[in-house]
């Protein structure tokens, strides 16, 4: 089960859709921009929020590959969003 956890101000969201595609505020990223991007924030914000938001198809290889990507880009403040139980 997932809890909505108040959202912080200035967080980013990775977005993953199901064909492993990475966007973030609606822009398309490859995944050397993204880090590129991450970095830059990181640098001076070291305790930056970055949510993963990935579709439940999407391959755990890319998953994982988003992952790698926030910490080589030196961000260690990630979390997972999840949709909640339906009913």
């Amino acid at each position: 089960t997932a809890e909505e956890p108040d959202r912080l101000p200035g967080e980013i969201i990775v977005n993953l859709d199901k064909d492993g595609k990475v966007s973030v505020n609606g822009k398309a990223l490859e995944l050397g921009d993204l880090e590129s991007r991450l970095a830059k924030v990181a640098k001076f914000y070291p305790d930056q929020a970055v949510i993963i938001r990935a579709d439940k198809e999407v391959r755990y290889e890319r998953l994982v590959a988003v992952i790698d990507t926030c910490r080589a880009a030196n961000v260690w403040n990630f979390s997972f969003a999840t949709d909640g139980e339906r009913k």
